[in-house]
């Protein structure tokens, strides 16, 4: 019986989860990819799937917002300009706001 329990228990955190965002989201005309390790990249991607402008950062989760900060890239300067807050509404990552 209290195996049973702990399993269950053990169930429901698991299926719970951490809310991490690890994935890839689209923004705008761009991806960003979050890995679980707070790492971020933002990127365009060509029709044929190829990467361009990746630019890397970092990512926090407060709540339902996720901070992104430290994405600078000299060739793409247009790509900080996704440093912000987000929200995950399904598969899009809306922001910055």
């Amino acid at each position: 019986m209290k195996k049973l329990l702990l399993l269950t228990l053990l169930m429901g955190f698991i299926s719970c989860g951490s809310g991490d965002p690890s994935g890839e989201y689209r923004v705008g005309g761009s991806y960003s990819y979050f890995s679980s390790n707070g790492s971020v990249s933002f990127y365009n991607k060509s029709s044929s799937g190829l990467q361009n402008c990746k630019t890397e950062g970092n990512w926090k989760k407060e709540g339902d917002n996720i901070y992104v900060s430290g994405l600078y890239n000299n060739n793409c300067p247009g790509m900080s300009s996704y440093n912000g807050k987000y929200l995950i509404e399904g598969s899009r990552l809306v922001g910055p706001r």
